[in-house]
């Protein structure tokens, strides 16, 4: 793993290191070995944190599983997510509509300031940058640089690197590179995950909850696929312990979220 991120950040492009030979010089098996890496990234280009995930869909909540990998500390991620802030963290918004590569930072250079009206400001009572407040009070944040992801299912994903330090507008075409490389290897990942998940539901599984997500009840769902209720139970609480979720809603969301369910 070292071999990947060892070099200095600049020689990546101007040595003309091809993508996949930095690649096949760090296999990268597990979560925990790309966590490694993004970390290990963050050392070398000078950042203090980093957030992988995927923006909320405008108007929904933040959850967990919007939270891909981060080493933010658990508490203010736990408060972030808590509290629905992220999806109102100024530069949640630009990563919902853009992308490209953007500069963010605590006194507002990516023009955030500009996007929202005083008004609207005081009708909401600040609550669009309370996440900003957060990172600022509690981490010392001072800026990031924000990367939009290339996908392979077309959902936006996000990758921000935080620093306690000022960050320059431009973005080191290195980190871009190694970032959509690492990317690439959790999207692998991830995608296994999803494969050894469906594997595990079985058919009258999927339908319950297909049904569930529908918004039907178990007493529902029991006369649609004439079955008793009880055994709907089952199945949904099977759903849950499967996918590693508190309860059928959580188990939902999940499933739609990597595509299991329509």
């Amino acid at each position: 793993m070292g071999n990947l991120l060892a070099a200095h950040s600049a020689p990546f492009l101007s040595e003309g290191i091809e993508a996949n030979q930095i690649k096949m010089s760090s296999p990268i098996l597990t979560m925990s070995d790309a966590f490694s890496c993004f970390t290990e990234n963050c050392q070398i280009f000078g950042y203090d944190y980093f957030l992988l995930g995927e923006p909320p869909e405008f108007g929904s909540r933040t959850t967990n599983q919007n939270v891909l990998l981060t080493n933010l500390p658990l508490y203010v991620l736990e408060d972030l997510v808590a509290l629905d802030l992220f999806s109102n963290w100024s530069a949640m918004k630009s990563f919902q509509l853009t992308s490209a590569p953007f500069h963010w930072s605590a006194e507002g250079d990516h023009q955030r300031s500009s996007e929202i009206s005083a008004d609207r400001q005081a009708r909401q009572g600040q609550r669009e940058f309370k996440a900003d407040t957060m990172l600022v009070n509690e981490l010392g944040i001072r800026g990031a640089h924000c990367i939009p992801l290339a996908t392979k299912n077309h959902r936006r994903t996000f990758l921000a690197h935080f620093s306690i330090e000022s960050l320059p507008e431009e973005i080191d075409p290195a980190l871009l590179l190694q970032s959509q490389i690492l990317f690439d290897r959790v999207e692998e990942i991830l995608g296994q995950r999803k494969r050894n998940t469906v594997a595990q539901l079985n058919e009258r599984e999927l339908e319950c909850l297909s049904w569930a997500a529908a918004g039907k009840t178990s007493s529902e769902i029991a006369t649609i696929i004439e079955l008793s209720e009880h055994t709907i139970n089952h199945y949904l609480n099977a759903c849950c312990r499967k996918l590693d979720c508190m309860n059928r809603t959580q188990a939902v969301a999940k499933a739609i979220r990597h595509d299991l369910i329509p």
